[in-house]
C-alpha cells in the first residue's frame, strides 16, 4: 500500500516537474509534506512488522509447549514428531493471516485509486495473474500425484543410517563393522522420481509463464492504455505511475490467493495436530491417591492387559497387594515380567477387567535411564535437593563411595547414556533416583542383575527387606535371584503370560556383621571405579567434574583457513560456473535498465509509444533470460554444489567419528554430533556456501551496475551514495557492539538449548508419565522459550532501529535530490527529464537494498560460525586411532589358529595424563582354555577387554596373540578376528537377519543354525509389525507389515525383545561367527538362573574348540573355567584353577564365593 501510494506521489511530484505551467507551490508544499509522512509510514510498518515476528516466535513456543505437554500423555510409542516439526510454518501462517487480512484492506483502498485512474483496466492484471496462479497450482498437483504413484518404498537398512552410528559406536567397534559403515552410510533418503519427458515439457512453459506474468500484464495493459488514450496526452509520468499500479495489482491478487491458501493449510494442519494428540482409546491401570490403611496398594480384578492385536498380552489375573508389602515377580526370559510392571506403572493397555494403584509410584526400568546431566540431577531429576534425604539415599543404594572417588563428588557430569558408569553403578544410580522420590508404592525391574553379591547384600538389606529405608512402602521386585524369593510376602510366578499369586511368611534376613577391621576390609564394596561396563570415570572425567568435551568451543574465529577448507570441498570449477552465471545474469540486468533509460525516458509523443513498445518487448525478453540463468544457476548450485558438499562433509563426518579413539568419541555430545550432522552441514550446503556466497555475489555486482548507472543518469547521485555508505557503517558498528554484550545470553538461551530440553522431554515421555513430573519439565522449557524470545526480540529492534537509520537516509537522499531538482527547474536550470528523475530515485532504492542485503548477511556471522566451525572441528581437528588396516602388517587370513594370549607387563590409561587403569599385567591364556574374569565392581575386569580389542592403546607393555603383536596390526584386521559379547546387547533397527548377518557374508541355513543352538529359534515364530506411515500427511496411523523368521523387525535398540532376549541373540552373532577367541562380558546377566545354566551348557559345546574368556559377577557362571583370574585396584590379585583358590581361605575369590554363599542363605 504505502509503495503505490508513494508511486502516487511521485507521479504527482514528476507531473509538477514536468509541465510548463506555472508551479503551485501550496500544492507542492502539500505533496512533499505527504511524501514525508509516508517516509513516516514506512518506519511505522518496519515496527509492525517486527512486533509481527515477536509475535510469531510467542505463538511457536507457546503451541509447542501445549504439544509437549499432550504428548507426555500419548503412550503411542511411534508418536509423530512430524508435528512439532510443523509448528513454526504453522505459526508463520497463523500470523501471516492476521498481517494479510489488515494488508487486504489497504490494498482494497490501492484498487480504489487504480480504478479511478485507469478505469476498468485494473482488472487485467488479475485476470492474468489469477491464470498463472491456476495453470502452476494444477501442474504442482499433478508432479505431486505423478511422484506418489511411482514412488517405491525402499527402507534403510541400519547400517546406513547415520543416527546408528552416534547410538552405537562401541558397538560398532567391537564388532568391527566401521568398514560396513562408512561404505554403505546414506547422507539422503530421498528417491529420485523421473517425471515423463512431456510434463516436464509442461513445467517449464508454465514455469516461464510465471515468469513473465508481470511482463505479460503489463504489456497488455499498457497497450490497452495507449489504444484508448490520446497518444499526444500521454507523459512519462502516466507510463510510470501505470506501471506501479500494475505491478501493485499483480502483488494484491498473488495476496488474496495466498490468503485461502493459507486458510486451506491452517484448517489441514489443524486437523494433523488434533489427529497426533488425540486422546488415547485404551484403557489402563487407574493411579488413585493413597487410601486408608484398609485399601491395597495395588489391586487387580481378572485384568487382562495386551500390547495390541496379535501382540503379546497376560492372561486374566487377579491379585492384591497390601500398603508395605514386599513382593518377588520371577519366571523365565519372556513369560511377561516386564510387561506386567508396565501394566501397573500404566503403560500397557487393559482389554479386560480391572487395574487400580492408590498412592504415587517410583519405577526402576530394566535398562538403566541415565541422562548426561551431573550425578546430583541424575538423581533428583528436576526436585528440589534435600541434603539430608539426598545422603540417605545415596547411602542406601551403596552410592557413598562412588560419590567420594567422583572427580567433583556429586557435581560430577555423566555421559549420555551413563557411558563412563558401570552397569552396577547405572543401577544403583536408578535406585537412589526412585527413592528421592519418596513414593507410595516402588517398582523395581531386575534390579539386581548388574551388581556383585557384596553390593547385592547391602541393597536388599538397605532398602528392600524389613529395616531398609522404604520397609514401610510397597515394593515389587522383579528378579532372577531366587534366594531372595523367601524374604517376600507374595511371590508372583509369571510363565507364557499367566500369573501364579502365593502368599507367604516372609524369612527372617541375617544382617551383616562386621567383626573387625579386616573383615571390613573383605567387605569394602567401592575400591576403584570402571567407565561403562568398561572404563573408569576418574580417568575419563575432569577434574571439574565436566565429562562431556566440547571441541568446538575452542575456536572462536572463522579464519581463512576454514573458509578455504570449505571452497576447496565444494569443487573450483563449480564456483567459476557459479561466478560466471552471476556475472552473465547482473548484465542482463544492467542491460535491461539501460535500455529501459534509452527508451522510457523518450518523451517527444511522436516516437515516445513505439519506444514503450520496444521497451515492453525487450524487458520481457530479458526477463525470461533471467529467468532462466537463475534457474540454470540454482541447478548447478544444487547439484554440483550444495548437495555434493553435504554428501561430502556427512561423509567425512561420518568417517571421522568412526576413526577416533573410543574414549575420546563417547566423550562427544551426542546431541552436538547430531546438530552437525543434520542441522549444521544442512545450514552450510544450503544456506552458506552457496546461496549467502551466490546473494553476496549478487548484489555486490549489481551494487556496481547500479553505480555505473548512476553515474551515467545522474552522476550527483554518487555523493548520496557515499552518506548512505557511511550511515551503514556507522550502524553496523553500533549492532556489533549490541551483540557482543548479548552473546553470553545468546549462547545460554539460544535455540538449540531448547530443542535439547523438548528432545529430553518427547525421549523421556514414559518416565516423566510414570511419576508426574510432566510439570517440572515444562516449566524449564517455558522459561527458556521466554529467554529465547526475548532476545531474539530484543535484537531485532536492534536490527530495527538499524534499518530505520538506513531507510530516514535513503530518503533523505532522495528527498534532497527531488528537492535540488525542483529548485532546478523552477529556476530552469533543470537538465533531467522526469524519466530520468524517476530512474535515479529507483537507483537510490536499489543501491540502499543491495547495502541491506549485505549486511544483513554480515551480521549472520553468529549462525555462520556456530554452523561452521563446529563441522570442521569435528572433521578436522580430533584425534584419530591407529588405522583400519597397515598392509604390511597384516596377519594371516587363519590367524589365530590357537587363541593363546598373552599379556606381557602390560600397562593402560585413557588420557596421558591420567593415572593407569591397568598396572604390569602379566598372564598367559593356553590355546582353547576357558578363563573366568572376576573382581569387585570398578576392578578393571571389562578393561582386559578394552586392552584386547584395542579400543585404548597401551601404555607400556605387550599383547600377544598367537605370537603376533596386536599393536602391530589394523584394527579391523584385530577385532574382526574376536568375537564379542558386550553387557549392553546392541540391536539395530532391522530384520533379525541384518542383525547378525549385515555384511550376508552367510547362508540362511547357516543363521538358522546359529539361532537354533542359542535357542531364540521360538522368539521368531510371532511377527512383529512394522510401522509404516500413510502417504496422507495427516494421518498418524498406518498399514502394519508383519515378518517371522528370520525377517522378524527388530526395533530400534530392540525394544520390542527384553534384555535377556537381546543377549541371546547377540550370543547367537558370536555361534555364527565361529570365531578363535571369544569374550563373553556379563553376557547372561539379565538371564534367569534356569536360561543361564542352559546357556552355559551352549557356550561350552559351541565354544569348546576356541579360547573363551568371560567376565561376571555371578561366579556360578565361571565356576566351571579351567582358570580364574581375579583383578583388583587394575592388578592380577589372582590367578589359578578354581578348586585351588577355594581351597585358599584367605584368597579374594575364596570370600567372594562366601560372600555369594552368605547373600544365598547357604
Amino acid at each position: 500500500m504505502l509503495m503505490l501510494k508513494r508511486r502516487f506521489v511521485l507521479f504527482s511530484l514528476l507531473t509538477i516537474i514536468g509541465s510548463s505551467d506555472p508551479i503551485n507551490y501550496m500544492k507542492l508544499a502539500m505533496l512533499f509534506a505527504i511524501w514525508q509522512s509516508l517516509v513516516i509510514s514506512k518506519c511505522v510498518k518496519r515496527y509492525i512488522d517486527n512486533y509481527t515476528n515477536f509475535c510469531y516466535f510467542r505463538i511457536k513456543e507457546m503451541l509447542k509447549s501445549e504439544i509437549l505437554k499432550e504428548s507426555i500423555n500419548i503412550r503411542n510409542k511411534d508418536f509423530n514428531r512430524k508435528v512439532l516439526l510443523s509448528i513454526p510454518l504453522f505459526a508463520r501462517k497463523l500470523t501471516d493471516i492476521a498481517k494479510c487480512n489488515g494488508s487486504l484492506i489497504s490494498e482494497s483502498v490501492n484498487v480504489w485509486i487504480m480504478y479511478n485512474q485507469i478505469g476498468r483496466l485494473f482488472v487485467i492484471p488479475i485476470i492474468v495473474t489469477g491464470i498463472e496462479i491456476w495453470l502452476k497450482k494444477l501442474m504442482n498437483a499433478k508432479i505431486i500425484e505423478l511422484k506418489k504413484n511411482k514412488i517405491l518404498k525402499n527402507p534403510l537398512k541400519y547400517y546406513e543410517k547415520p543416527i546408528n552410528v552416534i547410538d552405537n559406536l562401541r558397538g560398532i567397534k567391537f564388532y568391527a563393522w566401521d568398514k560396513l559403515f562408512k561404505e554403505n552410510i546414506k547422507c539422503s533418503t530421498q528417491i529420485k522420481i523421473i517425471i515423463p519427458i512431456h510434463w516436464q515439457v509442461a513445467k517449464f512453459l508454465v514455469n516461464n509463464l510465471s515468469c513473465a506474468t508481470l511482463h505479460i500484464s503489463s504489456a497488455i495493459t499498457l497497450l490497452a492504455f495507449i489504444g484508448r488514450s490520446n497518444n499526444n496526452s500521454i507523459t512519462y509520468a502516466n507510463i510510470a505511475f501505470l506501471l506501479g499500479c500494475i505491478k501493485s495489482l499483480t502483488n494484491f491478487t498473488k495476496l488474496v490467493i495466498d490468503q485461502f491458501n493459507n486458510y486451506e493449510y491452517f484448517s489441514s494442519q489443524i486437523k494433523f495436530i488434533e489427529n497426533v494428540i488425540k486422546p488415547d482409546d485404551n484403557r489402563y491401570t487407574k493411579r488413585q491417591s493413597k487410601g486408608l490403611d484398609s485399601e491395597a496398594a495395588v489391586e487387580l480384578t481378572d485384568c487382562m492387559f495386551s500390547w495390541g492385536e496379535n501382540k503379546f498380552a497376560l492372561k486374566p489375573m487377579s491379585m492384591r497387594i497390601e500398603a508395605g508389602e514386599f513382593v518377588t515377580v520371577v519366571g523365565r526370559i519372556g513369560s511377561g515380567k516386564s510387561s506386567l510392571l508396565s501394566g501397573l506403572c500404566g503403560e500397557m493397555p487393559i482389554t479386560s477387567g480391572q487395574s487400580c494403584v492408590r498412592g504415587s509410584i517410583a519405577y526402576m526400568c530394566q535398562e538403566a535411564f541415565v541422562i548426561n546431566a551431573t550425578f546430583r540431577e541424575n538423581v533428583l531429576m528436576g526436585a528440589e535437593y534435600d541434603d539430608k534425604l539426598f545422603h540417605r539415599v545415596i547411602e542406601a543404594s551403596a552410592l557413598t563411595e562412588d560419590v567420594k572417588h567422583l572427580p567433583a563428588g556429586d557435581m560430577t557430569e555423566i555421559g549420555r547414556n551413563g557411558i563412563n558408569l558401570s552397569g552396577g553403578q547405572k543401577a544403583r544410580l536408578g535406585l537412589a533416583r526412585a527413592l528421592y522420590l519418596q513414593a507410595d508404592v516402588y517398582i523395581f525391574d531386575d534390579l539386581l542383575s548388574a551388581v556383585d553379591a557384596q553390593v547385592e547384600r547391602h541393597v536388599v538389606e538397605h532398602v528392600l527387606i524389613s529395616g531398609g529405608i522404604i520397609s514401610d512402602k510397597t515394593r515389587i521386585l522383579v528378579t532372577h535371584a531366587e534366594h531372595l524369593v523367601p524374604f517376600s510376602n507374595k511371590v508372583i510366578t509369571l510363565a507364557d503370560g499367566c500369573a501364579e499369586v502365593v502368599e507367604q511368611t516372609p524369612a527372617q534376613f541375617e544382617a551383616t556383621i562386621v567383626k573387625d577391621t579386616d573383615e571390613l576390609d573383605t567387605l569394602e564394596i567401592f575400591d576403584s571405579l570402571d567407565i561403562g561396563s568398561t572404563s573408569d570415570i576418574n580417568n575419563l572425567t575432569n577434574d571439574n567434574g565436566t565429562f562431556t568435551i566440547r571441541p568446538e568451543d575452542g575456536n572462536s574465529t572463522l579464519k581463512p583457513v576454514h573458509v578455504w577448507w570449505y571452497l576447496k570441498n565444494s569443487g573450483y570449477l563449480t564456483m567459476a560456473s557459479i561466478i560466471l552465471l552471476k556475472m552473465v545474469n547482473t548484465y542482463a540486468l544492467y542491460y535491461s535498465n539501460s535500455w529501459k533509460v534509452d527508451l522510457i525516458t523518450d518523451e517527444n509523443p511522436a516516437t515516445m509509444i513505439l519506444s514503450l513498445k520496444t521497451y515492453l518487448v525487450i524487458n520481457a525478453i530479458v526477463g525470461v533470460v533471467r529467468w532462466q540463468l537463475r534457474k540454470l544457476e540454482d541447478w548447478v548450485s544444487n547439484k554440483y554444489w550444495s548437495d555434493k558438499l553435504a554428501q561430502r562433509l556427512r561423509s567425512m563426518l561420518i568417517n571421522s567419528i568412526l576413526s577416533m579413539p573410543l574414549p575420546i568419541a563417547e566423550r562427544l555430545s551426542a546431541s552436538a554430533i547430531s546438530n552437525v550432522y543434520i542441522s549444521n552441514i544442512s545450514n552450510i550446503s544450503d544456506v552458506f556456501m552457496p546461496h549467502f556466497s551466490a546473494k553476496i555475489l549478487r548484489h555486490v555486482f549489481i551494487a556496481i551496475s547500479v553505480i555505473v548507472q548512476m553515474a551515467n543518469v545522474a552522476p550527483i547521485l554518487i555523493l548520496f551514495v557515499f552518506v548512505i555508505i557511511v550511515c551503514t557503517f556507522v550502524s553496523n558498528s553500533a549492532i556489533n557492539v549490541f551483540d557482543e554484550k548479548c552473546r553470553p545470553l545468546m549462547k545460554k538461551y539460544d535455540i538449540r538449548s531448547i530443542l535439547e530440553i523438548s528432545n529430553f522431554i518427547l525421549g523421556s515421555r514414559p518416565y516423566i508419565r510414570i511419576h508426574n513430573i510432566s510439570e517440572r519439565y515444562l516449566a524449564h522449557y517455558n522459561i527458556s522459550s521466554i529467554y529465547y524470545i526475548l532476545i531474539v526480540h530484543n535484537r531485532r529492534m536492534a536490527y530495527y532501529a538499524k534499518g530505520l537509520i538506513l531507510d530516514f537516509c535513503n530518503e533523505l537522499a532522495v528527498s534532497a535530490f527531488l528537492l535540488l531538482n525542483i529548485w532546478l527547474h523552477i529556476n530552469s536550470k533543470s537538465t533531467l527529464t522526469t524519466a530520468h528523475i524517476d530512474v535515479a530515485t529507483s537507483l537510490l532504492k536499489e543501491f540502499k537494498t543491495c547495502l541491506d542485503k549485505i549486511a544483513w548477511i554480515k551480521h549472520s556471522k553468529e549462525h555462520i560460525y556456530n554452523d561452521c566451525l563446529p563441522t570442521y572441528t569435528y572433521i578436522e581437528e580430533l584425534e584419530r586411532e591407529a588405522p583400519a588396516i597397515i598392509e604390511n602388517s597384516r596377519p594371516e587370513p587363519s590367524w589365530p589358529q590357537n587363541g593363546v594370549i598373552e599379556f606381557r607387563n602390560y600397562n593402560m590409561r585413557y588420557r596421558s595424563e591420567l593415572d593407569l587403569v591397568i598396572k604390569d599385567l602379566s598372564f598367559t591364556v593356553g590355546k582353547n582354555e576357558k578363563i573366568g574374569i572376576v573382581g569387585r565392581t570398578g576392578a578393571g575386569k571389562s578393561s582386559i577387554t578394552y586392552a584386547l580389542m584395542r579400543l585404548v592403546e597401551p601404555a607400556s607393555g605387550q599383547i600377544v596373540v598367537d605370537g603376533v603383536d596386536i599393536s602391530k596390526m589394523g584394527l579391523q584386521d584385530l577385532r574382526s578376528r574376536i568375537a564379542i559379547i558386550p553387557q549392553d546387547p546392541v540391536l539395530f533397527a532391522g530384520t533379525i537377519r541384518d542383525n547378525l548377518d549385515p555384511s550376508n557374508k552367510y547362508t540362511d541355513d547357516e543363521v538358522w543354525a546359529a539361532i537354533r543352538v542359542g535357542q531364540v529359534s521360538d522368539l521368531l515364530e510371532t511377527p512383529t509389525g512394522i510401522y509404516i506411515e500413510k502417504n496422507d500427511e495427516y494421518s498418524n496411523e498406518g498399514p502394519w507389515v508383519e515378518g517371522v523368521g528370520l525377517d522378524k523387525w527388530v526395533e530400534k535398540g530392540g525394544n520390542n525383545f527384553s534384555v535377556g532376549q537381546r543377549q541371546l541373540i547377540s550370543l547367537c552373532r558370536a555361534l555364527l561367527w565361529q570365531r578363535k577367541i571369544v569374550i563373553l562380558d556379563e553376557a547372561t546377566a539379565n538371564m534367569d538362573t534356569k536360561t543361564d545354566q542352559i546357556m552355559q551348557k551352549v557356550i561350552r559345546k559351541e565354544f569348546k574348540g576356541c579360547t573363551v574368556l568371560t567376565i561376571a559377577h555371578r561366579l556360578g557362571t565361571v565356576m566351571d573355567s579351567d582358570r580364574i583370574l581375579v583383578m583388583d585396584h587394575g592388578q592380577m590379585a589372582e590367578f589359578d584353577r578354581p578348586d585351588s583358590l577355594l581351597a585358599d581361605k584367605n584368597s579374594h575369590f575364596s570370600q567372594m564365593v562366601e560372600s555369594m554363599k552368605l547373600n544365598q542363605g547357604e
